[in-house]
Parts: C-alpha cells; structure tokens; sequence
C-alpha cells in the first residue's frame, strides 16, 4: 500500500466512482427483484404459486448458506471474495435471464389485458 496521501481530486473521483458502482448494482438488484415477479405473473397469469417458490427458495438458500459464505468471506482475501462473487453473480443472471426466455417463448407474447377501472 502507498503511504501517500491523496489529493482532494483523488478522493473526490474515488469517491464518484465508489458511489456510482454501488448505486448502479443496487439499482440492478431491486430492478430485477421487481421485475421477475412481473414476468411470472405475465407468463402464469392464473396464480401465484411460481412467485410463491421463487421467494420461499430464494429465502431458504439464503438461511442455510449464510452461515457457510459467511465464514468463507472471514477466512479469505476480501479481493478474491469480490471479484468471485461478482463474476458468479453475473453468471447466474445470466443464466437466470436465458431461462426467463425460453420460458417467454413457449407462453403468448405481451397477452390481453382485462383491467377495468
């Protein structure tokens, strides 16, 4: 590590630069969670159930992991929990996302709508 200190223009692009990353992936990781229960509901317009899995799956991978990727983080480089969590969590939306359109192709496109108000 360098022991100099930074200047003010230093700090002030690491700072932007820190806070915009972190605002791009929050941003991506609500949009995604708003979104995906969306396009279930779309693609199984007569129930909830797929929503219902998602949640119930998506929280109960999380309960019995956490305590095993928690001490994973405590014991490792943080460098290399970043950059292997990031590229594993690019991978999986991606694969989410193929998934998501072989779903779309087998059900109908943009369906009608019976809303009345």
């Amino acid at each position: 590590f360098s022991t100099r200190a930074m200047s003010h223009k230093e700090t002030t692009v690491t700072f932007w630069a820190l806070y915009t990353s972190h605002f791009l992936q929050t941003f991506g990781d609500r949009l995604w969670q708003f979104a995906l229960p969306i396009l279930f509901t779309e693609v199984y317009n007569h129930s909830i159930l797929p929503q219902a899995v998602m949640m119930f799956a998506t929280n109960s991978a999380v309960f019995a992991m956490m305590p095993a990727f928690g001490a994973w983080i405590d014991s490792t480089n943080r460098f290399f929990v970043i950059s292997t969590t990031i590229v594993v969590q690019n991978i999986c939306i991606v694969i989410s996302s193929v998934l998501l359109y072989f779903i779309g192709l087998n059900f109908d496109q943009n369906p009608p709508l019976s809303i009345s108000f």
